[in-house]
């Protein structure tokens, strides 16, 4: 008990600032890093500071030596962007090459993951029900510094009590304002500009509401933006889609791919780790630790 508490505090640490030490990301600015996305037995990194017992998350760098023991597996990206998969008693040095991987593109959706400036959105076309009664009002999507796909995008709140009507202001870093008034704790709003940054809130709309609601931070993708993470998005296995999805911002869709795996069946241990992050940094911490004891219990 004492170790999943721990290890809870750590994971909403971690996950609501994305931060990992430099050690993990190598001294010099940029370097290309690699991820540890799926675990399922004993795994160790060995790097030359020493081995390493690996864990979903864990930033991979070149040069580190994954050794896989029996009866165990495991698999990620390496820094170079490549998908790999490996089985009882392999073992697989990290490079840098990105022959038939991911690119640079991963390695900058990657570097943003593990950098100070990534808190993420949750981009939310799930099914999962978002509208929980609390004592506070509180934007939950897009969430502060994060992004959202370009189209009409959703916005998400957790509503008050007694309150129904809401009112939401977005402003755009060049210039322009929009305010609309809804029921619910949802709303879709249109003609947001590809890479255009926006502030918005959310208060409920009564006269004699004088509480200020905080503003919260968000960017639109462009059009090649998401159109380069679909053309990724194709050829991945279940679990690294949906933490592709989740490292680039779009929390919702990563929580739906992980949602379906769970009540399918499929995956191990770490899909529950993966949808512990998410949910955390929506703020959703009963469910996260849930899945968090769901990931200790089955290790």
């Amino acid at each position: 008990m004492f170790r999943t508490i721990v290890a809870l505090r750590a994971l909403m640490i971690c996950t609501l600032c994305f931060v990992f030490p430099q050690s993990v990301l190598g001294e010099k600015e940029g370097a290309k890093s690699g991820l540890i996305v799926e675990i399922d037995g004993d795994v160790i990194i060995r790097r030359e500071s020493g081995p390493h017992q690996a864990y979903p998350s864990f930033v991979l760098r070149a040069g580190d030596t994954i050794v896989v023991d029996k009866a165990s597996r495991c698999s990620g990206f390496t820094p170079g962007g490549m998908a790999f998969a490996l089985r009882e008693s392999e073992k697989m040095i990290m490079t840098t090459s990105s022959k038939g991987g991911l690119g640079r593109w991963f390695g900058g959706q990657l570097l943003d993951f593990t950098g100070e400036t990534s808190i993420r959105t949750l981009l939310t076309r799930s099914s999962r029900g978002w509208n929980v009664d609390v004592r506070a009002l509180l934007q939950l999507f897009p969430a502060h510094q994060g992004s959202v796909r370009p189209g009409e995008p959703e916005f998400f709140w957790r509503l008050y009590p007694g309150i129904d009507r809401y009112r939401v202001t977005v402003i755009g870093s060049d210039g322009t304002q929009f305010e609309r008034v809804t029921n619910g704790c949802r709303i879709m709003i249109e003609d947001l500009q590809p890479g255009t940054e926006y502030d918005w809130r959310v208060e409920p709309a009564l006269d004699c509401w004088t509480a200020q609601s905080r503003w919260s931070h968000f960017r639109v993708m462009t059009r090649e933006e998401e159109s380069a993470l679909d053309s990724v998005l194709v050829d991945l296995p279940e679990l690294e889609a949906a933490v592709l999805l989740f490292i680039s911002g779009l929390c919702g869709e990563a929580v739906d791919r992980l949602d379906f795996m769970i009540e399918s069946g499929r995956g191990g241990p770490s899909v529950f780790m993966w949808r512990a992050k998410a949910l955390a940094a929506a703020e959703l911490y009963a469910e996260a630790n849930v899945d968090l004891m769901r990931f200790y219990r089955n290790q």
